[in-house]
């Protein structure tokens, strides 16, 4: 790129860079409160363990943005940044294409930085504190409308660790923005500072495990006490979805016509990346039960990982029903 003269604009913007603390914000709780005005609020996201995920960097600012500078952080214990993109060469960063600064329209930046529109002054990611920053000025009296519609304007992707470090206190994991620069243009053209909020998105782990074809059943539906005693087997037949080994259990609930309740606990099973399984228990009917009554089980899924510390998070799963139906 050809060095040209820095507009009052980028002055204004590079002045604030060097002057924002890197403290990160509070979680907020909802994207764009009604005041102040503008906010800066990052995309809730969920992957597993081992896969990736993108969120966007979203900005509700004024009608004629130029310029921003904004951090972004993340727990390093739980995700790494691992998008690159090609415009900035030796640096791990995010991407501006298909967001308010793409200003083409074509999911390509570079064409506005190799025609000298859109000026990157910090573009960098550092995976050992957990921090992004991207700072933006759009040169030639160009500007982008971010009033009263929100729009993205950068797309951060992340990796989840595998394994997770750290405890699972640290789930949900935020995403933070802040301490940010919004800067604008006023109704006279000149240049101002936007005021703004800053609101947290979370990572939350995905459940990957999936209810094969088969699902949840007992070995007998139609339960025949004389001829099968008082106790029937259930099983759930799932599979792992996930990009590495799952450890999943199941619980097994259950409530009759006749409001006879219960439960039981299958599992963990360890499986493999693509692996099936199973998850079995039984269901004890009650001597003196109606040989009328139906009971309605309901299978529940649920991964847990597991911390270096032994501290767990439980990731809830898919569930199915199906009936028992007692006679006699």
């Amino acid at each position: 790129m050809k060095t040209k003269k820095l507009s009052a604009v980028t002055l204004m913007l590079a002045t604030f860079m060097l002057a924002i603390p890197a403290t990160p914000p509070v979680l907020g709780s909802a994207p764009c409160p009604s005041s102040p005005t503008g906010c800066v609020y990052v995309d809730n996201g969920s992957a597993g363990l081992g896969q990736t995920f993108s969120v966007n960097v979203n900005v509700l600012g004024s009608s004629s943005v130029i310029a921003y500078d904004i951090r972004v952080f993340y727990d390093p214990n739980i995700l790494q940044v691992v998008s690159t993109d090609a415009n900035c060469p030796g640096h791990l960063c995010g991407t501006l294409g298909n967001t308010a600064f793409d200003l083409n329209h074509n999911g390509n930046i570079g064409d506005e930085i190799g025609a000298g529109q859109v000026l990157i002054a910090r573009d960098e990611c550092l995976n050992s504190i957990g921090r992004c920053r991207i700072a933006i000025t759009l040169q030639g009296g160009l500007h982008v409308s971010l009033y009263p519609t929100p729009a993205p304007v950068y797309t951060i992707t992340f990796k989840v660790n595998n394994p997770l470090k750290g405890t699972a206190s640290e789930l949900p994991s935020s995403i933070s923005p802040g301490p940010n620069i919004l800067v604008g243009l006023d109704s006279g053209g000149d240049t101002v500072v936007i005021a703004h909020s800053n609101v947290a998105g979370s990572f939350t782990p995905a459940n990957t495990i999936g209810i094969r074809s088969t699902g949840c059943r007992a070995t007998t539906q139609g339960f025949n006490l004389k001829a099968h005693g008082f106790t029937d087997g259930m099983f759930c037949r799932i599979v792992n979805n996930g990009a590495v080994a799952a450890d999943v259990s199941a619980v097994f609930s259950w409530e009759s016509l006749n409001h006879v309740v219960g439960s039981c606990s299958a599992g963990p099973v360890s499986l493999a990346a693509g692996q099936n399984g199973e998850l079995d228990c039984s269901i004890t009917l009650p001597r003196g039960v109606s040989s009328t009554d139906i009971f309605i089980v309901t299978g529940t899924m649920s991964t847990v990982l597991t911390f270096p510390d032994s501290t767990t998070f439980v990731v809830s799963g898919p569930s199915e029903s199906f009936s028992i139906i007692v006679n006699g």
